[in-house]
């Protein structure tokens, strides 16, 4: 990620549903700062989905997690002395 962006660690998540519905709720809790504990972690707001785009965020994220783990990491490239 060398254009700059801001990444905030993942510290957990919570489901909730609204079957009356149909709905999936999620809050995902995140790092802001290097120094924050992971249980200070902020939250998203409520994030709503139907079923559907939750087996679609499930079906890309076990993708994209074996794209991940098919390739050696390596380490990033930093400055040459």
């Amino acid at each position: 990620m060398s254009n700059g962006s801001h990444i905030n660690p993942i510290a957990g998540w919570e489901f909730k549903s609204v079957e009356q519905m149909q709905l999936l709720l999620l809050e995902i809790s995140y790092v802001s700062t290097p120094f924050q504990n992971p249980d200070e972690a902020q939250k998203t707001p409520t994030l709503a989905l139907t079923a559907q785009q939750a087996r679609e965020l499930s079906e890309a994220l076990r993708r994209s997690a074996e794209r991940l783990e098919a390739v050696p990491m390596k380490a990033p490239a930093g400055p040459k002395h």
